[in-house]
């Protein structure tokens, strides 16, 4: 590939990617933070890491979301990816301090399938320091199923999502189907469980069985996209949160994937025509 054409791939992801996101800085999520409050949504602040970040960059931009947190009326959560602060308790442990002071929950996000094993295990040594604390799963691996079990028995929330990667050990795996496997593990457990999808159908069913369960839960989807689930979680009574991301562009799915997923398709065209943050939908 030549130069030319590896700097108008590079643009045209770069523009797609910043559709995702509330902006650079911290400030630009707190604006959307605020907006979605007005609807009497909650919200997660996630920091989206520049590949260049050191652990000790992506600290910084993980603490000074918790101070806005702590700082503003809003009630939010901080998502964090512990892989850019490559496992390191020490890089953690500050954060996890004052979050518990507050009380406010850090929840530790899903990467690639090969993260899982050693997220999970930061994750259980972090909860003798802060007890709330909540991780993700995706539907798409094999071993979601027993790490609900573990999570059921931790008792800390969980997000369930699709999952941008597939699972190398069984690729067949399908989402929609997994996802429903999960929620049904967890369905009856002490665990709150977020539905985060914007596949309505399949979060009208997911929530459905949580809720005929007794089950705690949530609606929750990414901010940048039409909140096409609010309604049906209201309809079942059910909160509904959004996903907040700041700091750098960065797709929240696999472009490469678009021949297997015709979906990515219509997604990516969506973001590249956007180029920025949208508005969001539904009324204040």
């Amino acid at each position: 590939m030549s130069a030319t054409a590896q700097s108008l791939k590079k643009w045209v992801v770069t523009r797609m990617a910043a559709s995702h996101l509330a902006g650079l800085h911290v400030t630009d999520a707190l604006t959307v933070c605020a907006a979605a409050s007005r609807r009497g949504w909650t919200t997660t602040l996630g920091y989206w890491n520049d590949p260049h970040d050191t652990p000790a960059d992506a600290a910084r931009a993980y603490h000074a979301a918790l101070d806005a947190i702590l700082t503003t009326p809003l009630n939010s959560y901080l998502s964090v990816k512990v892989t850019i602060l490559q496992y390191d308790y020490g890089c953690i442990s500050d954060l996890l301090g004052k979050a518990a002071a507050q009380g406010v929950r850090i929840h530790f996000d899903a990467m690639d399938p090969s993260s899982a094993e050693p997220t999970f295990s930061l994750l259980e040594r972090s909860l003798a320091a802060h007890s709330n604390l909540g991780c993700t799963l995706p539907s798409r691996w094999r071993r979601s199923l027993t790490d609900a079990d573990r999570v059921a028995g931790l008792g800390i929330p969980v997000r369930i999502v699709k999952g941008q990667w597939a699972d190398p050990a069984d690729q067949r795996i399908d989402p929609r189907a997994g996802f429903i496997s999960v929620v049904q593990h967890l369905a009856g457990s002490r665990a709150r469980v977020a539905v985060a999808t914007h596949d309505r159908p399949l979060a009208r069913r997911a929530l459905g069985i949580l809720t005929d369960s007794s089950t705690a839960c949530e609606m929750e989807q990414l901010s940048s996209l039409p909140q096409n689930c609010a309604s049906v979680a209201a309809a079942l009574g059910v909160p509904f949160r959004i996903y907040v991301p700041f700091g750098h562009p960065s797709l929240p799915y696999d472009i490469w994937q678009a021949r297997a997923r015709a979906g990515i398709i219509v997604w990516a065209l969506r973001d590249f025509i956007a180029g920025r943050h949208r508005p969001l939908s539904g009324a204040a």
